[in-house]
């Protein structure tokens, strides 16, 4: 048989019971005022019988539907068998077998309290997650037939309220062992008060499921938790007003109690149905379901306290029965604020006090895990202490670094991270499909609440909050999210200086390896020229010399000419030579400057160059890496400037101001794209002058020319 049908057959069994229920029992013949209350029961039968259906209807194969249909043909089966014994007292035809009628009644109100526990156990997703699960149907089965043993030997009088609309249902029972009263009470206790204990440790098995589970599972388990909750509450205020108030009608009570029936079964199947479109915290405003739940809170704690008056009122003299009450109220208090406390974060979810949170967010920043980890934590830290829909952190750059939402909390890149258990409202990592990176988090560009993170001055980024939860940002907010920012400005800061370092350090190593590479390729060179040039020229002046030797023993008239010719050789060697040295550390450096070097060095370009300074650069003695470097610097603008623009012209000026030698190389030639043409050349200037601790600057576009600038630190020489 398929589910579908096998559920139909069932709701059909239901349907036939409920509709035999006021023709089995001739209601006819129940008292005008007892026919309301006997007639209650059938319309709880219906609805239950009708929300079940339409679960299952709307998910035939979900395991948590199906088991709704079990618990509603259950307690419609104990409605109808309860209805029919309560007619049959009131008319007076209860028979001889009453009393195993009566315990098939409270096997019935047991097991309905055991389907509703097994639907507890797998809803809303249809499955068990934990061992005990399980257990805790199997373990429930064996104790309500022990129990059922129990009371059929030990208890002399079968008596219960399950299930009946009369005060309590009896009936003599012939089974009972007098000596065995002890076992009998034992079962009529398990029977009785056994039954709503199971219900509530299945409701605190879904309190747990509701805990470890993602966002979308938890909308769902809300419903039947609220539902519980409202039922539990108004089962203690109508408790509480039929022990206070006089005695009421029956029909009143009936209709007091019938709503209090229907809460479960609406939210069962509202969560089984509509979870995922219905939000609980959106239908009903969180406000509201505070505000019931304490007003329910404090009428239990003062019913329970009147309770406790009349009571011993009845029972002890004035005075005890005074201190008694007083005695309850300063007990049970505790208990009422703990309850207050638990209302708060199941509606508002978990807050975090300021001081608490300034902690945890000095403790979480203190393990200084990168930039994005810092900001993720800040974010989601100011997202749970002020109660915001989402929180962005955005550094002075403009770029987001992290985000805290409802349901994500994201690094820059989108990739979710981990942060332990999610927080009531808020699932922070991670998630079954990886959430858009925060960039794209709704309403960013419109925050309700910015605060600004700084220090010293400087402006390292922005907070920025969304909406928030419940109400509007007060200035405790504010004042929070202030303090926050500020204590953020330093671990930011840390962070954004400890990469600056890092880039320093890794740029510092880099430009060493290139300098070494830049010496041992130009002691290669220097290798080079000395071999095609200035050894080529001495060996052929060796040979010259040899040649002249020979002549002059021979008495050659040519030896003249040979070693006039050999002069010459040695002279142009000698030029070649120097030329070379120049090259290395030009010896007009060294004794007239670094404008000077340059001029001669531009007067002997192939291209136009105008080479201008102030007096102080002009006059002023540097060290010589400073002379070395610039000179270096200009030397190679201007052989690049031959190279590439053989038709431009030159412009070299050099200024001293504040410490620092400012030089520049401008050139009207044709220009290159700056960051496509960055070649070893450029990284070779860069590294010599910041070596020196300095700084280099090219601008250039096509058709516009090229600059290039230095400023060069003058505090470690003098000038003359």
């Amino acid at each position: 048989m398929s589910p579908r049908r096998r559920e139909v057959a069932l709701l059909a069994c239901g349907a036939v019971c409920t509709a035999a229920l006021p023709a089995a029992v001739g209601f006819a013949r129940v008292p005008h005022e007892q026919l309301l209350p006997a007639l209650l029961p059938l319309v709880n039968a219906i609805v239950y019988l009708g929300v079940a259906g339409y679960a299952v209807w709307r998910r035939p194969m979900h395991r948590a539907a199906q088991r709704m249909v079990v618990w509603a043909v259950t307690m419609t089966v104990g409605y109808a068998a309860g209805a029919v014994y309560s007619a049959a007292v009131a008319i007076g035809l209860v028979p001889g077998w009453g009393w195993a009628g009566l315990v098939g009644i409270e096997v019935l109100a047991w097991l309905g309290n055991l389907a509703l526990v097994s639907l507890f156990l797998v809803f809303p997703d249809g499955s068990y997650r934990r061992p005990l699960d399980r257990a805790v149907i199997r373990w429930a089965v064996v104790a309500l037939a022990a129990f059922v043993v129990c009371q059929l030997i030990g208890q002399p009088e079968i008596r219960t309220g399950d299930l009946v609309w009369s005060d309590e249902a009896r009936a003599p029972n012939p089974w009972a062992v007098p000596a065995l009263s002890g076992v009998g009470a034992v079962g009529a206790l398990g029977l009785g008060p056994g039954g709503p204990l199971l219900t509530l440790i299945g409701a605190l098995l879904l309190l747990l499921r509701w805990r470890g589970s993602e966002a979308e599972d938890r909308r769902r388990i809300a419903w039947p938790l609220v539902g519980f909750a409202a039922t539990g509450l108004a089962m203690l205020g109508l408790g509480a007003a039929h022990a206070l108030l006089p005695p009421w009608p029956a029909w009143l009570q009936a209709l007091a109690w019938a709503p209090v029936v229907l809460f479960v079964p609406i939210a069962l199947v509202v969560g089984i149905v509509n979870g995922q479109l219905l939000d609980i915290g959106v239908v009903v405003s969180r406000s509201v379901v505070y505000g019931a739940l304490w007003m329910a809170i404090a009428v239990a704690y003062l019913g329970l306290t009147a309770a406790a008056g009349v009571v011993a009122g009845s029972r002890l003299p004035l005075a005890m029965a005074v201190a008694t009450t007083v005695l309850v109220g300063f007990v049970s208090a505790p208990a009422r604020r703990h309850l207050e406390r638990l209302a708060d974060r199941l509606v508002f979810g978990r807050r975090a006090e300021g001081d608490l949170l300034l902690g945890e967010v000095g403790r979480k920043l203190a393990r200084g895990s990168g930039m994005d980890n810092a900001a993720f934590d800040i974010a989601e830290s100011v997202r749970e202490g002020v109660r915001a829909e989402w929180v962005v952190v955005r550094l002075a750059d403009g770029d987001p670094v992290a985000a805290a939402s409802l349901s994500r909390a994201v690094s820059a890149d989108g990739a979710p991270q981990r942060r332990g258990a999610p927080a009531p409202l808020a699932v922070a990592r991670p998630a079954s499909v990886a959430p858009p990176a925060p960039d794209v988090v709704p309403g960013m560009d419109q925050p309700r609440l910015v605060a600004a993170i700084e220090i010293d001055g400087v402006h390292l980024g922005e907070i920025r909050c969304g909406s928030k939860l419940d109400g509007a940002y007060t200035d405790r907010d504010a004042l929070l999210v202030e303090t926050l920012g500020r204590q953020a400005a330093w671990a930011l800061r840390n962070v954004q200086l400890s990469r600056e370092l890092t880039a320093k350090v890794d740029e510092l190593q880099a430009s060493r390896v290139r300098i070494l590479q830049a010496e041992e390729a130009g002691r290669r060179r220097l290798e080079r020229d000395l071999h095609d040039g200035v050894q080529q020229e001495l060996v052929a002046l060796l040979a010259r010399l040899g040649l002249a030797a020979n002549q002059l023993r021979r008495g050659s008239p040519l030896a003249a000419g040979t070693i006039a010719d050999a002069h010459a050789e040695a002279r142009t060697a000698l030029e070649d030579l120097q030329e070379v040295v120049r090259g290395i550390h030009p010896t007009l450096l060294a004794d007239r400057g670094l404008v000077a070097a340059v001029e001669a060095r531009a007067v002997r370009m192939p291209v136009p160059v105008a080479v201008s300074s102030d007096e102080a650069a002009r006059s002023g003695r540097f060290t010589d890496d400073v002379e070395s470097s610039a000179y270096f610097v200009v030397s190679e603008c201007l052989t690049n400037v031959a190279k590439h623009a053989p038709y431009a012209s030159v412009a070299v000026t050099f200024r001293l101001a504040h410490d620092l030698l400012h030089l520049s190389v401008t050139d009207d030639g044709p220009g290159f794209d700056v960051d496509s043409h960055w070649g070893s050349g450029l990284t070779g200037l860069q590294d010599r002058v910041e070596a020196c601790g300095g700084r280099l600057d090219v601008s250039s576009r096509p058709g516009m020319g090229t600059t290039i600038t230095a400023e060069l630190p003058t505090s470690g020489g003098g000038t003359s």
